[in-house]
């Protein structure tokens, strides 16, 4: 009897556990100058290095969900389909940060400002040269 309260137990917990990694990522405004002109609130270095180094689970643009790991030696790895390597950095600048991700024989470059989602769990990432929505992402637990 004690043993199936205990494996009922587990299986609430893993459930639970499920819930909040299924949450989902809201909508962000296409252009960096329509999340500002809507209120959203910049995240710089400063807030950023609460979350960085460390991992994060995003969706990019074309709707792919990964983890980006940002490694205290500013090595980056991004876990998806295919694993992808590249380094990171933050930018005074920009008060934000930049990576360098190596993508099938090309380095793909962008530096990003980063502004909090009106669910304060969330958070946009858009390039710095376009103005574009490059990816929502939250942050996930230290380990």
């Amino acid at each position: 009897m004690v043993r199936a309260r205990y494996i009922m137990v587990a299986g609430l917990i893993a459930l639970g556990a499920n819930v909040a990694w299924a949450q989902e990522f809201p909508k962000a405004p296409p252009q960096m100058k329509e999340a500002e002109a809507q209120g959203l609130t910049r995240v710089g270095i400063k807030e950023l290095k609460a979350f960085i180094p460390g991992s994060i689970r995003l969706k990019g643009v074309r709707g792919v969900e990964k983890t980006k790991i940002f490694h205290e030696d500013g090595t980056l790895t991004v876990l998806d389909i295919r694993d992808k390597h590249g380094t990171w950095h933050f930018n005074k600048q920009i008060d934000g940060y930049c990576n360098n991700i190596d993508m099938q024989k090309k380095n793909v470059r962008a530096c990003l400002n980063v502004f909090k989602a009106p669910d304060g769990v969330h958070y946009f990432n858009y390039e710095v040269k376009s103005g574009h929505f490059a990816e929502v992402w939250r942050p996930l637990p230290k380990e």
